[in-house]
């Protein structure tokens, strides 16, 4: 009688122990699914909202002499400057003779102008005059990350001002960047109707590690949070900036101010002017090549005038391989290449055309 007893007055307890954990779970999914919800809300907002562009630039009408002197004093100016590295300064190389024509690089994010020196010395050898301008905040020694933020606007005009320096000294003006300056370079061709020929070298379009889809709610989300740094490599930090002038950090806006900008270039309706030729990598980790394909057909169905090369996979060839500073570049096998390239539009020795 008595365990019948006990028996009988423990039900009630575990009848509630049941209730409050079935009135837990219950909770727990009501909790669960505001969350997914309001992340959900969260990334339509930033997906589908408006994504910022690059503002329009009115070109200005320079003399030569004028030219001349602009891209001089920014010359002079790095020069003046002690906290840059030596080879980072801004620069211009110049044919033994008369020039044919104008050639503009623009260099990656996190980089600087020595990107582009072994090139610029074969450009300036088969009689162009090249323009190696510096992005602010880069190329300064003593740091592992750029000074300042890359902004839209401003990484726009900064584009726009060098082309109408180079439009001022020669008819013939050609443009190619890396990266981050590929991206830029693509984008004033679409903008402009003064730029004969484009090669655009793995322009970071999108990330490769963002899924295409998210781009867009990417390159928002970056644009409006608090900019953090981030380490290139984690594992290395400051071990990986080989060269010494290559950054081991970016800054989260700088790189939704690039990308950003890749959106532009991607969802334009004019399409781009002159000759347009798109490098791609197929080891390249850090900017996805199915989009930078995706953006040659859309061209051609403008009616633009693309052509892309992909390097052979067998190169082993990293995002900046045309660096002379990095240790791992491929200069040899592909500065030939595209110097080619940039002077007749064409060329048989970077691997695979379409």
């Amino acid at each position: 009688m008595e365990g019948s007893a006990v028996g009988a007055t423990s039900s009630p307890v575990g009848t509630d122990q049941v209730a409050r954990k079935h009135v837990r779970v219950r909770r727990a999914l009501l909790i669960t699914a505001a969350t997914v919800a309001t992340i959900a809300v969260v990334f339509a907002i930033f997906q589908f909202s408006p994504s910022p562009r690059p503002r329009a630039v009115q070109s200005i009408q320079l003399t030569d002499k004028m030219a001349e002197s602009a891209f001089a004093a920014l010359i002079a100016s790095d020069l003046a400057d002690q906290s840059l590295f030596a080879e980072c300064r801004a620069r211009r190389v110049d044919p033994p003779g008369d020039p044919v024509g104008v050639v503009v690089l623009f260099h990656g994010y996190t980089s600087c102008p020595n990107q582009f020196t072994g090139m610029a010395n074969r450009l300036a050898d088969a009689g162009y005059t090249v323009l190696l301008p510096r992005m602010a905040g880069h190329g300064l020694a003593g740091r592992i990350i750029e000074e300042g933020l890359v902004d839209l606007d401003e990484f726009a005009a900064w584009g726009h001002s060098m082309l109408d320096i180079a439009s001022a000294m020669n008819k013939t003006v050609i443009i190619g960047g890396l990266s981050a300056g590929a991206t830029l370079a693509l984008w004033l061709a679409e903008e402009r109707d003064d730029i004969d020929r484009v090669v655009a070298i793995a322009p970071m379009l999108n990330p490769l590690l963002v899924p295409s889809p998210v781009t867009s709610a990417a390159a928002n989300l970056l644009n409006v949070v608090p900019s953090i740094p981030i380490w290139w490599d984690a594992g290395l930090r400051e071990r990986a900036q080989v060269p010494r002038y290559s950054y081991a950090q970016f800054q989260t806006r700088s790189l939704g101010a690039v990308v950003t900008m890749g959106m532009a270039v991607s969802d334009d309706d004019d399409g781009t002017r002159g000759e347009v030729a798109l490098i791609i990598n197929p080891n390249d980790e850090s900017v996805d090549n199915d989009r930078i394909l995706q953006l040659a057909v859309r061209e051609r169905a403008d009616g633009a005038n693309v052509t892309v090369y992909t390097i052979p996979a067998s190169l082993g060839a990293g995002h900046e391989y045309i660096d002379p500073g990095n240790p791992e570049n491929r200069a040899a096998q592909t500065v030939p290449g595209l110097v080619e390239l940039l002077t007749t539009g064409s060329t048989t020795s970077l691997g695979e055309r379409s």
